[in-house]
């Protein structure tokens, strides 16, 4: 991001908001952020509107900076990211959650809300935070593959690594059975670049532009991405009585 100073500067503010109703949402600017883009765009420019930044602040006081991928249901509207962009030592979500939009025309957040988390699998690395106020209506959600894509698919990661909002990366499934020591399923890696803040972002197919997976780790050496699969996320919302907020895959 151009500035730093500025975007830092907005993040405290948005951390510091504490309204007298913690499971309510006021939008900074009075209506949710309208679709991106409509006619004849490609499927990346297309990705943007899905693509939120989110700002942690710990019980304690730190903050974090992560991505996530917007999705609606049954009227309401979620935002599904990676687990430890809002954890607390052994806990989750306990301190303050803001999630920010950024419109392809902007290179700062120009919406924000105050979340809500509504589940989370530490092990899996993947949690679902509630927008308790956006606008269905006003919101382009994105659509979830619910298998495993194969090697060599192209696809694209799009979040906010290093704080350079609405980044865009392109590259390939590289691996497809990755085992990973934090939990049971086999994750996928993809040639993507990233850096810190690309956390719960989204991988998406670039042919299709449904969303493949979320962004967990980095090989700090390689810059290979490790993407928990959605197949993985969507089957651990099924079996555990999450059906109702589960978002809709193909």
């Amino acid at each position: 991001m151009r500035d730093l100073w500025a975007f830092g500067l907005l993040v405290a503010v948005a951390v510091g908001m504490n309204p007298p109703n913690r499971t309510g949402v006021e939008a900074v600017k009075a209506k949710t952020p309208e679709v991106v883009y409509g006619g004849e765009t490609s499927v990346a420019e297309r990705l943007l509107s899905h693509s939120v930044m989110i700002a942690y602040r710990t019980e304690s006081g730190q903050t974090a900076i992560g991505s996530g991928v917007l999705y609606k249901k049954d009227g309401k509207v979620y935002v599904m990211t990676a687990a430890h962009v809002v954890a607390d030592n052994e806990t989750y979500g306990c301190g303050s959650i803001v999630v920010m939009f950024t419109p392809a025309d902007s290179d700062k957040p120009c919406y924000m809300w105050i979340g809500k988390l509504v589940a989370h699998n530490g092990k899996l690395d993947a949690a679902i935070i509630e927008l308790q106020g956006a606008d269905p209506a006003a919101v382009n959600g994105a659509k979830f593959q619910n298998r495993m894509p194969r090697i060599g698919t192209g696809v694209y990661a799009v979040g906010n690594p290093t704080g350079d909002i609405n980044t865009v990366t392109e590259g390939i499934v590289c691996n497809n059975k990755r085992s990973v020591d934090w939990c049971d399923k086999h994750h996928f890696q993809v040639s993507c670049h990233g850096g810190q803040g690309l956390s719960g972002g989204g991988v998406f197919a670039s042919d299709t532009g449904e969303c493949l997976g979320l962004v967990v780790r980095l090989n700090m050496h390689s810059r290979i991405l490790m993407v928990v699969p959605m197949s993985a996320v969507i089957d651990w919302m099924q079996t555990n009585n999450l059906s109702d907020i589960a978002p809709v895959y193909s």
